[in-house]
């Protein structure tokens, strides 16, 4: 948002630019990100058959995560 010259004041707003913008395809992709890193650190599964689960889910997002930021940098590079 620097770049741009634009200071949105939370983080949902900001979140929201950037869909509209295009950088972003979806402020809930984030938002389910964010709720499977909280899940993952702060949630300890009683049962240990539950982990490999939850690290497919992790793996899964990783790679959302890299598939996102190779579609993301050339849209930066512009700014840069």
């Amino acid at each position: 948002m620097q770049v741009l010259k634009e200071e949105e004041k939370t983080v949902i707003d900001r979140l929201n630019k950037l869909e509209k913008l295009e950088f972003l395809d979806s402020a809930e992709w984030r938002d389910s990100l964010r709720g499977l890193r909280n899940e993952f650190t702060h949630d300890y599964p009683e049962d240990p058959a539950e982990i490999p689960e939850q690290l497919e889910k992790l793996v899964k997002a990783s790679q959302e995560l890299l598939t996102f930021w190779v579609k993301l940098k050339p849209k930066l590079e512009i700014y840069l």
